[in-house]
């Protein structure tokens, strides 16, 4: 899960409950990423239906699937 939008101040129960208070952006999990060795990193997949609940109960996050490579 990923944020859709830059971190906020203030979350709401319903995000805490679901585990996903404090998500940080793509950009921001990109870099995690790159900061760590991982190269080529394409995106797979955004079609989670999870992401159209998500949205529909005015969650600022979505499922995500990537692919990087690590070189040895």
């Amino acid at each position: 899960m990923v944020a859709t939008q830059e971190s906020k101040r203030i979350i709401k129960p319903e995000e805490r409950a679901a585990c996903i208070a404090g998500a940080v952006t793509f950009k921001e999990y990109k870099g995690i990423l790159e900061e760590t060795g991982f190269r080529d990193i394409k995106a797979l997949d955004e079609t989670d239906p999870i992401n159209e609940e998500m949205m529909s109960r005015s969650l600022q996050v979505k499922s995500i699937a990537r692919m990087a490579q690590k070189p040895s």
